[in-house]
C-alpha cells in the first residue's frame, strides 16, 4: 500500500511538472513562438474587440513577418472561418498612415490589392482573412462594423 501511494504521488508530481512546462497558453489559446493567440467568434466593433483582448491581458493581434502571417492564416482556415477577423491596425484620420496597436512600425503587410488606400471613412481599421496561399489578406473597413477578431498576448 505504501509503495502504491509513493508511486501515485510520484506520477502526480511528474505529470504536474510536464503539464506546467508544456502549458504555454491558457485554454482556447494557440501557441506560436513566444505568444498566444485566440480567435473570438462573437462579432464586435474594432474598439469593443480591442477592449475584450485587453481584459485577457493582450491586444488585437499584430503581425511581425511572413512566418507569423502564415500561422495566422492557418488559424483562420476552417469551417465557419471564411469571415474577415479584426487585427490590431487602425488609421485614425485620412492624412495619417495606418498604425499597429502596439505603436511599432513594421514593413510587413498583406494588403489586398487596392485596399491600403481605403478612404470611405475617417477612421478605418483592418481585418484579416485567410488567403488561398496559407497566409492572410488585409482589408480596411469602418471600425464600427461587427466582425470576429484575433487577440494576441505573451505566452505564460
Amino acid at each position: 500500500m505504501v509503495r502504491l501511494t509513493i508511486l501515485v504521488v510520484g506520477l502526480t508530481l511528474i505529470a504536474t511538472f510536464f503539464t506546467a512546462e508544456g502549458a504555454k497558453c491558457d485554454y482556447a489559446w494557440h501557441n506560436h513562438g513566444s505568444h498566444c493567440y485566440r480567435i473570438f467568434y462573437n462579432k464586435q466593433t474594432w474598439f469593443e474587440a480591442a477592449d475584450r483582448c485587453a481584459k485577457y491581458g493582450g491586444a488585437l493581434t499584430t503581425v511581425e513577418d511572413a512566418l507569423e502571417d502564415g500561422f495566422l492564416g492557418g488559424l483562420l482556415t476552417g469551417p465557419g472561418l471564411n469571415l474577415p477577423h479584426w487585427i490590431g491596425v487602425i488609421r485614425k484620420n485620412m492624412e495619417m498612415p495606418a498604425v499597429w496597436v502596439d505603436g511599432v512600425k513594421r514593413n510587413f503587410s498583406r494588403w489586398r490589392t487596392g485596399d491600403a488606400d481605403y478612404t470611405k471613412a475617417e477612421t478605418t481599421c483592418v481585418r484579416a482573412i485567410a488567403s488561398s496561399t496559407s497566409s492572410t489578406e488585409w482589408l480596411a473597413e469602418s471600425c464600427d462594423k461587427d466582425y470576429p477578431f484575433v487577440c494576441k498576448k505573451p505566452s505564460n
